[in-house]
Formats: structure tokens, C-alpha cells, sequence
């Protein structure tokens, strides 16, 4: 069911009513889970509404020392490593992988971002999901940002996460301004 994959050509989709059960159908098909690796959805497709590339981002969090057991295990559900087409790969000591998974008889692109549990990108991937998920209007600016880059004509997804980063940088700068830096 799961699959290696290549890397997509970034897109523009509306928001699939399907993505929460591909998610939880790829939760169950991975279970059960090591004790130290729990595994959330993040990202566009965690939000209802939320449009984007039409890749499901996966938070697999990571215990004390479980790092080379985390990435086994995913490796060996069927996650395959940033191949050469991606110029700004991750690092093996932070990996993201990416896998196809077979759902309502289609494959969906998967993302798995590997993240040690008290990294401040935990912090941040859950704090961008429920600062767009709380506020409609900032999640259609979000939606906006991203089909404006689209229309510019940018298919590369490497490409497409460097122009979008300003955006996620000002929702997260609310926290800095509110006084919750460590929110």
C-alpha cells in the first residue's frame, strides 16, 4: 500500500474532504507504532478548506535516542529518502521521506517530517495548523499565497516552500508580538 515516491510538481488543489481518512487509514496500516513515534497530520490538508499542493504532511515525533529507530521504522513501512531531484533535501539528522499511499483507490503523496519531540518545529508545525485552523480569513490569505504562486508559474516544490515561507514566518511571528514565545 505504501510506497516510495518522487517528488511532485507543486500545484494547486482545493482542500479534499478525503485527506483525514487517508491519514487515519495510513495511521492504522502503520500501527501499532513504536512506543517512542507518534505520528500527526499537519499542514494544509489537516484543515479543512485548506488547499495546497495535494501533499499530506505527515509529524512523526520522536523520543530521547530513537532517532535511527525512527527512521528505520519508516523506511521500512515503505517511506523512501529526498531523492537528487530535491536541491534543498533534508538532513539525515532531521529526514523528511516521502511515500504514495494507496487510498479510495488512488495514490496520495505523503510527506513525513521526522521531528525529535521537544524541537521547536514540534511547536511550530502545531502552532501554524491552529492558528489557520481557528481563523478562516488567514487560511484563505494562506490559500491565496500559494495559488499566487502557482500562477507565477512555479512548479517546483522546493521553489514553492521558499516563496511561502514569508507567510509562515508572519503567522508565527504573532506569537513573538503576543508575548508567547514559547507557545
Amino acid at each position: 500500500m505504501l510506497q516510495p515516491a518522487s517528488k511532485p510538481l507543486a500545484e494547486y488543489h482545493e482542500w479534499d474532504p478525503r485527506y483525514p481518512e487517508v491519514f487515519r487509514s495510513l495511521v492504522s496500516a502503520l500501527s501499532p507504532l513504536p512506543p517512542f513515534l507518534t505520528i500527526e497530520h499537519v499542514g494544509s490538508t489537516a484543515i479543512p478548506g485548506g488547499g495546497g499542493k495535494r501533499v499530506i504532511d505527515l509529524l512523526a515525533v520522536y523520543g530521547d535516542g530513537s532517532l535511527d529507530e525512527a527512521r528505520s521504522f519508516l523506511l521500512e513501512a515503505g517511506f523512501g529518502r529526498q531523492g537528487p531531484e530535491f536541491s534543498r533535501a533534508w538532513p539525515t539528522e532531521r529526514p523528511m521521506y516521502l511515500g504514495s499511499y494507496l487510498s479510495f483507490g488512488e495514490r496520495f503523496i505523503i510527506y513525513v517530517h521526522v521531528v525529535h519531540r521537544t524541537s521547536d518545529e514540534v511547536r511550530r508545525f502545531r502552532a501554524f495548523k491552529e492558528r489557520l485552523a481557528q481563523d478562516p480569513v488567514l487560511l484563505e490569505e494562506y490559500c491565496a499565497c500559494k495559488r499566487r504562486i502557482i500562477a507565477e508559474g512555479v512548479t517546483d516544490t522546493d521553489d514553492y516552500a521558499v516563496r511561502k515561507r514569508p507567510f509562515f514566518h508572519k503567522i508565527l511571528g504573532r506569537d513573538y508580538a503576543l508575548g508567547k514565545a514559547d507557545a
